[in-house]
């Protein structure tokens, strides 16, 4: 813009006085999640994609602006983007300020959750027995810090499977060391599994 001041004294003589000030455009700080900005806690990994804008000019820098624990220890990064990884469920902010190359800042923010793992266990009412009149009993007991398990899915080492929290009076037919495995998932769909071994003696 020209800012233009005329000033004229008391006889009427004139003069003017121009000066050039500069307003500069804001940039559009922005950034994609990928895959998703929702995930299970193992094998989280969540890719930030800078994707900020300015128009005209340039973005001469960033900075990232993220929590690393659930209670929002702030830690920063100048890079363009970056892949973040997180050590345990909760709920995350991320900010990134941009600054154009005339020096105009602005910021963004999102936010991420990461979802708990079911903690899978189970007990069996002994593990083992002898073949003649064996009877084995595998009762859950797996936990989630939040939300809910949704499914239980058994392989029971013969070929066998169940879908519910307890198995009563599975029988083996042969002899032998048989691996239980225990899948659970929660209602994110986030699943883990813990597996046993249980001894059928001739």
């Amino acid at each position: 813009y020209t800012i233009s001041l005329v000033t004229s004294s008391d006889f009427g003589c004139k003069d003017t006085l121009t000066k050039k000030i500069g307003v500069w455009p804001q940039s559009n700080p922005n950034f994609t999640i990928a895959p998703k900005d929702s995930q299970c806690l193992k094998g989280n990994s969540f890719t930030l994609t800078n994707t900020s804008t300015v128009s005209p000019g340039t973005i001469s820098s960033n900075k990232w602006i993220f929590s690393t624990t659930a209670n929002d220890t702030l830690r920063q990064s100048t890079v363009t983007s970056t892949t973040k990884k997180y050590a345990a469920a909760g709920n995350y902010t991320i900010k990134l300020a941009t600054w154009t190359n005339k020096g105009c800042r602005d910021t963004v923010t999102k936010n991420i959750v990461v979802k708990p793992q079911s903690s899978p266990s189970f007990t069996t009412n002994t593990d083992s027995q002898c073949l003649k009149g064996n009877s084995f009993t595998f009762t859950s007991t797996s936990t989630i810090a939040s939300g809910s398990i949704k499914s239980y899915s058994w392989d029971l080492g013969d070929g066998s499977s169940a879908t519910t929290s307890t198995v009563t009076g599975k029988k083996y037919a042969a002899n032998g060391t048989y691996t239980i495995s225990l899948v659970t998932s929660s209602d994110f769909g986030c699943k883990d599994t813990l597996t046993k071994k249980i001894g059928v003696w001739p």
